[in-house]
Order: C-alpha cells, then sequence, then structure tokens
C-alpha cells in the first residue's frame, strides 16, 4: 500500500514541478537548432507562450514561404540541439 501512496506523490511532485513558473531564464524561450549529419540549422521561432507572455505569429506555410526545404536521406538521424545553459534549470 505504502508503495502505491509514494508512486502517487512522486508523480504529483513531477507534475507540479514541471508546471512551476521557474526553469530556464531569459525573456524569450531558448535557441533551437535541428543537426543532420555534420550540418546545424537554425528554426524559426513561431507561437509561444514563455512565463507570463504570449506570442502569436503567422502559421508555419506562411513562415516557410520561400524557405529552401531540408533535404533528410531515409534512416538519417535527425536530432535537435537547445541553446541554453544546463545550470540555468531551476525548480520552484
Amino acid at each position: 500500500m505504502w508503495k502505491y501512496l509514494l508512486a502517487v506523490v512522486m508523480f504529483f511532485l513531477v507534475i507540479l514541478t514541471g508546471c512551476s513558473n521557474g526553469g530556464l531564464f531569459g525573456a524569450e524561450p531558448p535557441a533551437v537548432f535541428l543537426e543532420i549529419g555534420d550540418e546545424k540549422y537554425e528554426t524559426d521561432l513561431g507561437t509561444y507562450c514563455w512565463k507570463a507572455t504570449c506570442v502569436d505569429t503567422a502559421g508555419p506555410v506562411e513562415r516557410l514561404e520561400g524557405e529552401e526545404p531540408i533535404i533528410v536521406k531515409a534512416g538519417e538521424t535527425i536530432s535537435f540541439d537547445m541553446d541554453y545553459d544546463q545550470n540555468q534549470i531551476k525548480s520552484t
């Protein structure tokens, strides 16, 4: 019985920590890059809510108009890289 109670309490602690106002510092979300092979591609920040601010932008079709597509070969690994210092993460 205590095992299940502990699991439920831990679950709620994880949920509450994830929904806290702590987290990463900065006025906007960190930059995100795609890494495909030896190439690194910058992504475009669209609509987001960060801390107490929400920003609305055009949709993805409009934002990508005129951009060259990134060609990816079958089986190629794609990685997402966030530009932030892991020491800046805090939990409240």
